[in-house]
């Protein structure tokens, strides 16, 4: 039986953001000493054959390499570039208050750009928006009210 890892739930200490990466990103990246070792088997390989083949130390190498840059890419926030994070185990509930969070930031910026782009929907519209949102189950109850206040203003 294979052992799924977890995701984690990363939240940038400098902005804030919130993003979710997975289990194998979270963790140490392979060390330069490692990697060193690996191209010292692989000159070694390479020299044992003679040339013919022996290519599987160097995979190594390469594969070592390509791992270690993606877990130092998944370190940065996508949002500031920031390397400083707090990181929490992304269990069912974790993950669910994450994506209530997503949506409502989603809903504000959607409010938002209608208002920027300069075509204003008018309060009854926004409110019947908001009210289908919440019927479909994008928005909690407690969202929905949060919502409507801010737009009556209240």
């Amino acid at each position: 039986m294979m052992r799924l890892m977890a995701d984690y739930l990363r939240t940038c200490k400098t902005c804030k953001h919130e993003w979710i990466v997975g289990g194998h990103l979270a963790k140490t990246p392979p060390g330069r000493m490692s990697i060193a070792s690996a191209k010292m088997e692989a000159s070694g390989a390479r020299m044992m054959t003679l040339g013919l083949g022996g290519g599987g130390a160097s995979q190594q190498v390469r594969n070592l390499e390509e791992r270690r840059n993606r877990i130092i890419d998944a370190k940065s926030c996508p949002s500031c570039g920031s390397t400083t994070h707090k990181q929490v185990r992304a269990t069912k509930k974790v993950r669910k208050a994450y994506q209530a969070r997503m949506a409502a930031n989603s809903l504000e910026n959607q409010v938002d750009s209608t208002r920027s782009d300069g075509r204003q929907l008018g309060l009854a519209s926004e409110l019947e928006k908001l009210e289908q949102l919440q019927r479909s189950g994008t928005l909690s109850k407690k969202e929905y009210k949060s919502a409507k206040a801010k737009l009556l203003g209240t």
